[in-house]
C-alpha cells in the first residue's frame, strides 16, 4: 500500500479489497469452483503502519473441507 500517512481502517480496507480483487482475477485458476472460498485478508493497523508495514496478506481457503490441489493459475 502506498501513501506515508495512516489513511485510516475504513480506507485501507477499501483500497485492500479493491486491489486484492484486481490481483485475484488473474491468479485464480479459472477452473476453480470459487463458490466455497474464503478471502481473507489482513492489513496493517495504524502501528503497524508507523513501523513501515504497508503489506496486505490476501488469504484463500476453502469453507468446505480441504482444497485438494492449487488454486493458482498456470503460469502465473
Amino acid at each position: 500500500m502506498a501513501g506515508r500517512t495512516w489513511p485510516g481502517a475504513a480506507a485501507l480496507g477499501a483500497q485492500a479489497r479493491q486491489g486484492c480483487q484486481r490481483r485475484l482475477s488473474g491468479y485464480l485458476n479459472p477452473q476453480l469452483n470459487t463458490a466455497g472460498l474464503a478471502e481473507p485478508y489482513a492489513y496493517p493497523n495504524e502501528g503497524a503502519w508507523a513501523a513501515g508495514v504497508h503489506s496486505v496478506i490476501r488469504e484463500i481457503r476453502s469453507t468446505q473441507g480441504k482444497l485438494a490441489g492449487s488454486v493458482r493459475a498456470s503460469g502465473t
